[in-house]
């Protein structure tokens, strides 16, 4: 990911992250020991607990540890549950165990990456609370990387640290080989969570690719009991491809177009590099990230225990729709990934479904309904609607808690 982008420079500062200490006084209640991570049915699950990680991508290396830490509050204070950090060299123990420590007063886990795999700090960290998982491999199938060596930096992240995960990113969907015909398929059997990147906004789009490159992504990681964690946009290229960041309309799309392909996290790349900072350089896809949380919440239950059913993948079409039964209800997600025009929906929904269709969200889109047994209805560009049926089981909670476990 870090070779996509440009001006990436600095190096962690010990002196800015203890003076940040005083500034971020806030403390959520902390999370539990010990922290063991296990992947179970194809969910990861935490101490027993299934969790769906919700977060973002933080190229660390790129500012100071103040940045880091100020990052880690502003995300956390938004509901947000994982950050993706990087350990450089030169930096000391006690600077990075600090972070890893405030984050999990903060309730957040990390995703860490050495800035080489080096046993010695994942010895060093492989007690902290809030470790999820190690990094093993960015990019991991741009052609430079052997499954030799992904297999040997596996091994030896399982043999030093077995309470934790390898976690590895690609962007080679399995109908996109490169060099060799390698795809993210090629490095499935050699670590715990795989990372699907799809980065489309002024980079050759159309927007619909995150449903497809992470559906068939989901389908050939699905028999080997593998979690898709869609790596989602909220950067701007800045660059040859264009100018601009995901537009609110297109991230609550790419958001979900990940959870209808069946993901099992969402991490967005990324809150922080060199050359972009989300919350100043698009203050508006920040606010529709965050209004996400309670969103993706209150779904969390549903995609992690839930009966998933493809339910229209009419990829020429830009129209797509998922439901899920779950403790006596059935939740659908409709959306429309074309930027241009309204598309009509005709949804037959599973027998003995009862009415009406409820929206599950206010204040988004919505106006389908469902009669004789199917749910019906126009969806205008890059809308998503989200609907619950059979209103004779009680709606979920309102959420008030916006941390995601």
């Amino acid at each position: 990911m870090r070779n996509m982008l440009n001006g990436i420079v600095g190096s962690l500062c010990v002196f800015q992250l203890l003076l940040s200490v005083a500034v971020f006084a806030q403390t959520p209640a902390p999370l539990s020991s010990p922290g063991t991570a296990a992947v179970v049915n194809g969910v990861i699950e935490i101490d027993g607990v299934k969790f769906f990680p919700f977060g973002f991508f933080h190229v660390s290396q790129g500012g100071t540890a103040a940045q880091l830490w100020n990052d880690l509050n502003l995300t956390a204070d938004a509901g947000f549950n994982i950050i993706h950090s990087r350990y450089e060299p030169g930096v000391t123990d006690a600077t990075y165990g600090a972070f890893l420590d405030q984050a999990a007063q903060r309730g957040v886990r990390v995703i860490s990456e050495p800035a080489e795999l080096l046993t010695t700090q994942i010895t060093n960290f492989k007690s902290k609370t809030a470790i999820l998982a190690w990094n093993i491999a960015d990019d991991v199938d741009d052609g430079t990387k052997t499954h030799a060596l992904i297999q040997t930096r596996y091994n030896e992240v399982k043999s030093t640290d077995p309470r934790h995960l390898a976690f590895v990113s690609g962007f080679r969907a399995p109908n996109e080989p490169g060099p060799g015909g390698v795809t993210s398929v090629t490095f499935m059997d050699v670590t715990n969570l795989l990372g699907m990147q799809r980065y489309p906004i002024n980079n050759g789009g159309p927007i619909r690719i995150v449903w497809q490159a992470n559906a068939s992504t989901v389908d050939a990681a699905r028999p080997r009991g593998l979690p898709v964690i869609a790596n989602l946009q909220s950067f701007n290229w800045n660059d040859s491809h264009g100018n601009r960041f995901p537009t609110p309309a297109e991230g609550r799309n790419m958001t979900y177009q990940a959870i209808a392909a069946g993901v099992k996290g969402i991490i967005y790349y990324t809150f922080f590099d060199g050359g972009n900072y989300l919350p100043t350089g698009s203050p508006s896809l920040w606010a529709e990230l965050k209004a996400l949380v309670p969103e993706v919440k209150t779904l969390a239950p549903v995609l992690l225990n839930g009966e998933m059913t493809p339910a229209l993948a009419d990829v020429s079409g830009d129209r797509f729709a998922t439901y899920w039964t779950y403790q006596g209800r059935l939740y659908v997600v409709v959306m429309n990934t074309s930027t241009t025009s309204a598309k009509s929906f005709s949804l037959p929904m599973p027998a003995g479904t009862s009415g009406p269709a409820q929206p599950l969200f206010s204040g988004r889109p919505s106006g389908m309904t469902f009669t004789n047994g199917v749910l019906g209805g126009t969806v205008q560009p890059l809308d998503v609607h989200v609907y619950v049926l059979n209103g004779s089981m009680p709606l979920p909670a309102p959420v008030t808690n916006l941390q995601l476990s």
